[in-house]
C-alpha cells in the first residue's frame, strides 16, 4: 500500500463489457525500501454495474461501470 505506482495502458480498445477481449496492463512500482517491482496484468471486465446519475436516487441512474477482473498476474 505504501509503493509509489503507475499503470501503462496500450493504445487499444479497452474492454468494456464482459466477454470482451482482454487487455495487457503493466504496472510498475517503487517499494519504500526503494526497489522497483514490474508486473504485466491481463484485465477484462467481469461484469457492468449500475451507477447512480448525480442526483439520482440508488436503482434510478441509467449509467454502469465496468468491474475489473485479473485474470493473470505476470512478474516482469
Amino acid at each position: 500500500a505504501d509503493a509509489t505506482r503507475r499503470v501503462l495502458v496500450p493504445d487499444v480498445v479497452l474492454p468494456a463489457a464482459p466477454g470482451d477481449a482482454p487487455v495487457d496492463v503493466t504496472v510498475l512500482g517503487r517499494l519504500p525500501d526503494g526497489s522497483d517491482v514490474a508486473h504485466v496484468v491481463t484485465v477484462d471486465v467481469a461484469e457492468r454495474v449500475p451507477t447512480p446519475d448525480c442526483g439520482a436516487a440508488v436503482g434510478e441512474g441509467t449509467s454502469s461501470a465496468p468491474v475489473w477482473r485479473v485474470r493473470d498476474l505476470r512478474r516482469i
